[in-house]
């Protein structure tokens, strides 16, 4: 109800004569979208869960970085949440290891914002969204060698 007075507010506030607001005519600013996202979280973080289990990490990383984007506490937030899912399996360690290549992955790919947000999930500094990915996949312990290192 609350929406629709906003619409149409907005229409009349735009010049639609009649009041009424079509999709081509209204689309929500990037802020506003951004805060709609998050009052979906909790079925945003089933989402997470249900792409992990499906070992699509790198889409549930994408859809971790979106849903932490807005947050502060990016680090506890996430991997607090993580623990929680994942903690009881049998393979949890390498099971977080491939999460993480998806937060590398991400980082690869993102702009500097999202860089930012991943910085952040891995408890590093804002300043080392400038790293390349090889870079940051060493500074956050990603590499080969140290996944070699990890195996019995």
């Amino acid at each position: 109800m609350r929406t629709t007075v906003v619409l149409v507010v907005l229409a009349l506030l735009a010049g639609c004569g009649d009041g009424r607001v079509s999709a081509e005519s209204y689309s929500p600013p990037p802020r506003e979208a951004l805060s709609l996202s998050a009052l979906r979280q909790p079925g945003d973080w089933t989402q997470v869960r249900a792409l992990a289990v499906e070992e699509r990490f790198y889409d549930a990383a994408k859809l971790a970085t979106r849903l932490l984007y807005s947050e502060s506490e990016r680090e506890a937030r996430m991997w607090t949440w993580w623990d929680e899912q994942f903690k009881a399996r049998p393979d949890a360690q390498p099971f977080t290891w491939a999460m993480g290549v998806g937060f590398a992955q991400v980082y690869e790919n993102g702009d500097v914002f999202v860089r930012e947000v991943v910085c952040e999930i891995f408890g590093r500094e804002v300043l080392l969204a400038g790293m390349t990915p090889e870079e940051f996949r060493e500074e956050v312990g990603l590499t080969e060698a140290n996944r070699q290192r990890q195996k019995p």
